[in-house]
């Protein structure tokens, strides 16, 4: 999963959303790489239009993941911000809603082995 970002909302705490993607489902946990608050009524629509304006881009058709450099995601936001009027700035606090870019935490396994009992 390395080279991919996750880009979504939530009503957390960012920080504490990038730690609840750490599932059994997934092998490594995600860095939080930048979030904007959002007001709650346009949340959705953003959500979905970011992800419909990277569609050439995502890995898999019912996942949030994109095949992107997190600089360039960051700057595709950012830029889908400022056309919209809403602020670029990185949000560090709680809030109602958030956009968010994630990205996977490199991990390397030089060998895996399994034990059966």
């Amino acid at each position: 999963m390395p080279g991919l970002v996750k880009i979504g909302m939530t009503s957390n705490s960012p920080v504490s959303r990038a730690k609840e993607l750490f599932t059994t489902g997934v092998p490594c946990g995600f860095n939080l790489e930048a979030s904007w608050q959002i007001p709650q009524r346009f949340m959705r629509d953003a959500e979905s239009e970011l992800h419909e304006l990277l569609s050439d881009y995502r890995f898999n058709d019912k996942r949030e993941f994109f095949a992107v450099e997190p600089d360039d995601a960051v700057m595709f936001v950012e830029s889908y911000m400022r056309e919209r009027g809403f602020g670029n700035e990185l949000i560090t606090g709680f809030a109602d809603l958030f956009l968010m870019i994630c990205t996977v935490v490199s991990i390397v396994l030089s060998a895996m082995f399994l034990v059966s009992t």
